[in-house]
């Protein structure tokens, strides 16, 4: 029997809502380590809770703030500005930890609404346009005020089991995505430290070459991105992947479609397996490699792209590990800043960057990292799967068009 549905308000269903502040002292006082985790607008995303820029305090600094900790279950909501309206919970192993002024902390009543449920809630396209709509409506800056918040409408299973039931089908989907990152990270590292390792075990020196010269040398081909005009952006040809698109992968779902006939103008700017990309202007410094697993896109002028055209001479395995080494990173930053507009790193600029010349003795260590590489992929490719899923389950799962049966059908398929 179909569980019957109920509307109401979230601020009548909640035992908190509240954002957080910052310590006095501003950031001096954050601390890269520590036992006490301060949340803030850059670590909450609607896929996930990023701990990547995640900072800490003392325990004097945290108690200034002992009125927004966060407890296990919590919807935590990004209330200002250009990240408004992002949602995520944190796991335990994230506490304890205070959240600041950007964020806000929602803790409904367990035995109404079940939190998992409601996250999926704040994160559903429909819950997202209204957020995104109230605030905007007549602000300088995008905000989201306490009342706006207790003020949101929604509907859920008046059983809170069948609204458990629900979160479960979606959180077996995010669990699964969140050990493939997990499980990516761990690949990445020991990937990672075997090219550390061996090139510093090496008896000399590797010589070193301009990457001018092994472009002429047919070593390696370096490009940026096609420059696209408004009216060659259509719905049928390929994504068209610009800065903001480059982020742990390639998002080539997110993209804008670049239309055929462009496309075949695009030439060489079209990615091919084992490219290694990066942003090159902005936010520079992200790096992506082109697999098997990843569907062909082009690359926009803000996307260079580095090529290993000689396999017998310059491993794509060894090409990505050394863009993303100290090394290279090095090299980068001291070209980024040289003008006063945005950070940039121009074609120029990386052609007269240098690499080492690793010789035939990297293709032992290459064949070790191959492997580990190609399980990354793998994990991505589910990932991107089990998003697509998730996503699609969403929306239907909280409108009750679709039974909970069915959906656990779904899911028994790609897992």
């Amino acid at each position: 029997m179909a569980s019957k549905w109920h509307s109401f308000r979230l601020g009548e269903v909640c035992s908190k809502i509240g954002s957080g502040a910052t310590p006095r002292g501003g950031s001096s006082v954050y601390l890269d380590e520590g036992e006490i985790a301060l949340i803030r607008s850059q670590n909450v995303y609607n896929d996930a809770f990023q701990r990547g820029g995640l900072v800490f305090l003392t325990e004097a600094h945290a108690d200034e703030l002992a009125n927004v900790e966060v407890k296990e279950n919590d919807v935590l909501l990004n209330i200002t500005g250009d990240s408004v309206a992002r949602s995520c919970q944190v796991s335990v192993d994230v506490l304890p930890a205070r959240v600041n002024q950007h964020v806000a902390i929602i803790r409904p009543n367990p035995s109404i609404l079940w939190p998992r449920f409601l996250r999926y809630h704040m994160v559903s396209p429909a819950t997202q346009a209204m957020m995104l709509s109230l605030a905007g409506a007549g602000a300088t800056r995008n905000a989201l005020t306490k009342g706006m918040i207790e003020s949101f409408e929604l509907s859920a299973p008046v059983d809170v089991a069948a609204q458990r039931n629900i979160a479960h089908i979606l959180g077996t989907l995010d669990d699964k995505i969140e050990l493939n990152h997990r499980s990516n990270a761990t690949l990445e590292a020991m990937a990672r430290a075997l090219f550390k390792d061996w090139c510093c075990n090496q008896p000399t020196a590797f010589p070193r070459e301009t990457i001018a010269q092994m472009s002429r040398d047919g070593v390696l081909t370096i490009g940026d991105g096609y420059r696209a005009k408004n009216d060659e952006l259509g719905s049928v040809g390929l994504p068209f992947i610009r800065a903001g698109e480059l982020k742990n992968g390639f998002d080539t779902d997110g993209a804008d479609i670049l239309s055929e006939n462009s496309v075949r103008l695009a030439g060489d700017k079209v990615s091919r397996v084992g490219d290694v990309a990066f942003t090159s202007k902005g936010t520079i410094g992200r790096f992506a490699r082109v697999t098997k697993q990843t569907p062909a896109f082009v690359y926009s002028p803000q996307v260079c792209f580095w090529r290993a055209t000689d396999a017998t001479r310059l491993r794509p395995e060894m090409l990505y590990l050394w863009m993303v080494s100290d090394d290279c990173r090095a090299q980068i930053d001291a070209v980024a800043g040289q003008t006063d507009m945005a950070l940039y790193v121009s074609l120029r600029d990386q052609r007269a960057m240098t690499m080492p010349i690793f010789g035939p003795a990297q293709h032992v260590v290459a064949d070790l990292i191959k492997p580990l590489l190609a399980r990354q992929a793998t994990n991505s490719a589910e990932t991107r799967t089990l998003a697509t899923l998730r996503d699609t389950l969403l929306p239907k799962l909280l409108s009750g068009e679709l039974r909970v049966r069915d959906a656990e059908r779904q899911v028994e398929t790609v897992l």
